[in-house]
């Protein structure tokens, strides 16, 4: 099928780029948030719940800057398939599932420290 934009065809490989911004920036922000309330509540705040919400803050600022994207892609994909437990939120988390699958089976893209093998 013929594409209705096909010189945008050569931009591809900022496609997952973009997916990365995204990712790795909705777990960094949100994560830092989580923690930051969770301290301020609790200042032993050391559980399971933080050892969570720090595996995404660590895992989404690999995926930010393009280091170990597919690794970090993998463990966004599990904890996502895990947080969409929560009825609330299980579309945004099922979404996040298919961006982190997008970036393991697509690699890191333009910008990014992952070199191809």
């Amino acid at each position: 099928m013929l594409s209705v934009f096909p010189d945008l065809l050569s931009f591809a490989i900022l496609a997952p780029f973009i997916i990365r911004i995204f990712l790795g920036g909705y777990f960094v922000v949100s994560g830092a948030y989580a923690l930051r309330t969770a301290y301020a509540k609790d200042k032993n705040f050391i559980s399971i719940a933080n050892a969570v919400t720090v595996i995404g803050v660590v895992a989404g600022a690999c995926v930010l800057v393009g280091l170990y994207t597919q690794l970090a892609a993998i463990a966004l994909a599990v904890l996502s398939v895990y947080l969409a437990r929560d009825k609330r939120e299980r579309v945004t988390f099922l979404l996040l599932t298919g961006l982190a699958l997008s970036l393991l089976f697509s690699g890191a893209g333009a910008f990014a420290f992952d070199l191809p093998l």
